[in-house]
Order: C-alpha cells, then structure tokens, then sequence
C-alpha cells in the first residue's frame, strides 16, 4: 500500500483510569489521503515506531482517528496536568475529544499538519494560527467553525426552501429516502423535510458539513446526521 506520511513522532494520549486519568505513550503517524485509504492519525503503543511488518499485537492496540471526522483542533489549556516539557491540545471528533500532548518544540507542527489535513479549505486560518514563534495560545485553534458556511455567527439572512429530489444511493436507501423533498435554509441547520407534510426528517448543522455542494443544480452535504 503506497501512502503518504504526513508526520510522525512520539505523542502522548490522555486516557480514563479506574482511579483517575492517565497519558499514555504512542507512537503518532500522520497519513494523507490516498486511494485506497482516508487521512488518518494512527496511533501505536509505546516509544517507538512499529515494525515494518505491523504484529498482529500492534493492529489490535492501535487507535485510529479519522480527520474526515475531525471538528476541532486546538491548544489546551495548561493545567492539563500534561507530561513535563510537552504541550496539549484537543482533537475533536464528531463523537469524541482527544486529549493529546507532544513535546514543546513539535507540538505548533502537529497542530499545522492536522489543520492542513482536517480543514484544507481553511489554509489561511491555520497558517495564521500557528506562527513561527511557535503555540500561540489566544489563535492556535480551528474548526470547522472558521469556515463561513459552518459558522452560526454568518446568518442566514432570508430563509429559503428549495424543492429538491434525492438521488440513489446507499445512504439514501439506508435511510428510506426517494422521491422529491423540501430542503429549507434555516439560520444554523439545513432541515430535510417531507414535502406533503412539512415534517422535518433530517436537519444537519453547519458547524458539521464538511462537504456542501459541487455546482449550480446540485447538493452533495457530507458530514453527520442529526435527526
């Protein structure tokens, strides 16, 4: 499998302990997005790389993060009690936040390289946002968020309706959808609802959209449902 590492280095995981919280030591490795594969952080126990060969104890403890799925990613506080000379920051999924931690002097390039991979369209952001003095604690964060479409502080200033029809697909079949609806603008979501009815049956917020459309007569969203 030919993909491209981003970046990799020793990372620490903060994880929940039956008597409290404990980091962790991984190994972080950053991937691109490749043909066969998403963009990814994976993440290996221990010090140190995993073989080349990856053992079958290596996959089974490995933790794998998705940044189709990231929403957030910023400098933590710094009474996260995080290991001496290293510095924290969140990464935040759709449905779960990561307490990470890198050293000092590596920890500004892990946050540039998960922005540049989680938010592509937001390049200006995130080069702002991490500057060469290093962490900036009041700009070192992103989100979806920093895009327009995402953001509740842009308002819809009318709200709109749009009569639409949904196409086949797997996820449409998985969700019983066919036929024609009403796609309506509202001032932070974009609600799905039947066309008879008025009855909403889906919603999405747009701090969630990743994706949104791709021409004049279509709309292609992507990102996690709220029903």
């Amino acid at each position: 499998m030919d993909e491209t590492v981003v970046k990799q280095g020793l990372l620490y995981l903060q994880q929940q302990q039956t008597f409290g919280k404990k980091w962790r030591r991984f190994w972080g490795i950053l991937y691109r997005e490749s043909t066969c594969a998403t963009t990814r952080l994976e993440l290996f126990e221990g010090s140190g790389p995993p073989p080349a060969e990856k053992s079958k104890k290596a996959e089974n403890t490995k933790r794998l993060i998705k940044l189709s799925d990231c929403v957030h990613v910023a400098e933590a506080n710094g009474d996260a009690s995080n290991p001496k000379e290293t510095s924290p920051f969140f990464l935040e999924t759709m449905d779960k936040c990561y307490l990470l931690a890198a050293e000092s002097a590596e920890a500004a390039d892990w946050i540039l390289k998960l922005c540049e991979l989680a938010f592509p369209r937001n390049r200006n952001a995130w080069k702002t946002a991490v500057g060469k003095e290093g962490l900036n604690p009041k700009t070192c964060s992103l989100s979806m968020e920093e895009n327009s479409l995402y953001s509740t502080a842009h308002k819809v200033v009318a709200r709109k309706e749009f009569d639409v029809t949904v196409r086949a697909t797997h996820a449409s079949e998985r969700c019983r959808l066919w036929g024609r609806f009403i796609l309506r603008a509202e001032e932070d979501t974009l609600e799905l609802q039947d066309l008879q009815t008025g009855e909403v049956l889906y919603s999405w917020p747009y701090r969630f959209l990743r994706r949104f459309g791709r021409d004049k007569v279509s709309a292609d969203p992507k990102g996690g449902a709220v029903g």
